[in-house]
This record gives C-alpha cells, sequence and structure tokens, in this order.
C-alpha cells in the first residue's frame, strides 16, 4: 500500500493527538461549537486510521437517527476511503451497515434513538468493542454513552507483521451546542478549569477550518 498525505488543520490534529493509543491519559474527547468545523470527517478519518493499523479491532459509528447516520456519517466515511485510497480494503454491507476491513477490524454503523421498547439499550449488549465515534452527540442521551462505555472490550490485538497492539477505551464525542451532559461533562468543568483528566474538549468553528469557502463565512456573518 502506498503512503498517501492526509492534510488536518490544527484543532483536528489535537484531537488526533489525545485518541492515538499511545496516549494512556484520554480517553474521551469532546470536538465541536459550530458548524463546518471539520467534526465528522474527523471522526471518520480516526475510525478508519484506527482500523487499519489495529488488526481485528472494532469501532462504532453512531448518530441518533439511522436516516441522517446514513445520508451524513456514511457518505463522509466513504470519502475519507476514497481521500485515503483505500476503497479496496472495505466491503460494506448495506443492510446491516457494517465496514469489514480486509485485516479483520469491523466498523459497525448505528443509531443511538431512546425507543421506549429499549430504555436500557439492551440492543447494544452483545457488541464488544474498541472505540467510538458519536456523531452529533448533543442529540444523544447520556444513558446511550453509558451503555457504550461498558461495551469496550477488545482492547488487544494481534497485526499481520506480528506486532501486537494495545489501547486503552477510546470516544470521541462530536457535537454543536446544547445544555445536556456535554455541557455537563465536558464545556462548564472547561470554563470552570476543572476538567477530568481523562477528558479534553476542543471547541472548532467554521473560521479553524481553512476549507470553508468564504462565502459560507460571510453568510453566517450577516446572520
Amino acid at each position: 500500500m502506498s503512503a498517501v498525505d492526509v492534510h488536518v488543520f490544527s484543532k483536528q490534529a489535537e484531537a488526533l493527538d489525545y485518541l492515538s493509543p499511545d496516549n494512556s491519559e484520554v480517553s474521551e474527547v469532546l470536538y465541536g461549537g459550530g458548524a463546518r468545523g471539520g467534526k465528522t470527517y474527523l471522526g471518520c478519518l480516526w475510525q478508519i486510521l484506527r482500523r487499519i493499523t489495529m488488526a481485528g479491532s472494532v469501532g462504532f459509528i453512531c448518530r441518533e437517527e439511522s436516516v441522517k447516520l446514513r445520508d451524513t456519517t456514511v457518505v463522509t466515511f466513504f470519502e475519507v476511503l476514497t481521500d485515503l485510497r483505500l476503497n479496496s480494503v472495505v466491503e460494506f454491507n448495506s443492510t446491516r451497515l457494517i465496514a469489514n476491513f480486509s485485516n479483520g477490524s469491523v466498523v459497525y454503523f448505528r443509531d443511538l434513538k431512546l425507543m421506549p421498547s429499549d430504555p436500557e439499550y439492551d440492543r447494544l449488549g452483545s457488541y464488544g468493542i474498541t472505540d467510538c465515534f458519536i456523531d452529533e452527540a448533543q442529540q444523544i442521551c447520556a444513558k446511550a454513552i453509558s451503555v457504550l462505555k461498558g461495551r469496550f472490550s477488545v482492547l488487544n490485538g494481534k497485526n499481520p507483521d506480528g506486532t501486537r497492539w494495545h489501547t486503552i477505551p477510546k470516544a470521541l464525542y462530536t457535537c454543536n451546542p446544547r445544555r445536556n451532559w456535554i455541557y455537563t461533562d465536558f464545556v462548564k468543568p472547561a470554563k470552570m478549569g476543572t476538567m477530568a483528566s481523562h477528558r479534553r474538549f476542543i471547541k472548532s468553528l467554521p473560521l479553524d477550518n481553512p476549507h470553508v469557502d468564504q462565502a459560507y463565512i460571510d453568510n453566517l456573518l450577516k446572520a
């Protein structure tokens, strides 16, 4: 496989550093604060890089609703695969929403909508995962996040070259502002200087993204 240059801007690079398996302190990163901050691209890029470098690992990519998951996050996932020239190493089951990598890694795309018939999210109970990316996390209830954290069990593996990999559980939440658990657990502690040592909040706005069209910025400033 030939090398491919991936260009990320500074806020995305900061998040990737915290999410690296080499970082044994930070396990949860909240990234965002506004539209066009590079949130979904970051999450899909991180998930793909984890899967190709950690054979047999298991990732979850989630949104609240399955329709938006298919129409937005899955589309971006394949955009990133194309940018990385990695389409050939992934087989995608569009019915079950599963991306199978040639090295045995898997990404499950799942909705986290709270359903009256499943208030405890029992539908997540049979999974063992390595990490998760929750897109538009402000729409997700705290119960879903708590259940997912209990599914981190695939934390060691062996690559085809014989090297072994290990990671602590890692979670990336991307968001727009909302006064719920993301504010209580991340935004407020960041403001107060009381952030838990295993968490980080990276605020990324449209102006932080050098790839955003200036016309979009100009339109925001008129609002």
